[in-house]
């Protein structure tokens, strides 16, 4: 219950940022290589990376972001370590 409780928090307090992911993406298909997120919480960063073709990797401590992420239908994977 309470690793819902984490993940549905963070969820809600990250919904309106996503003024860095233009700057992720960008640099994602300039530099048109794989692409390893260390730290890689829920994916917010990650997935729309992951949605313009590029291949993908997270890495995140906490395993309930990382089961939470292994859900979604994108050629990601994160990793819990």
């Amino acid at each position: 219950k309470m690793t819902e409780y984490r993940s549905y928090l963070y969820r809600l307090l990250t919904q309106e940022l996503e003024n860095d992911i233009p700057f992720f993406t960008e640099q994602a298909m300039i530099h048109q290589g794989p692409v390893l997120e260390l730290g890689a919480g829920l994916g917010r960063t990650l997935f729309p990376i992951s949605e313009l073709g590029c291949i993908t990797t997270g890495l995140e401590k906490g395993s309930f972001d990382a089961g939470h992420n292994n859900q979604r239908c994108f050629p990601s994977k994160i990793w819990s370590v």
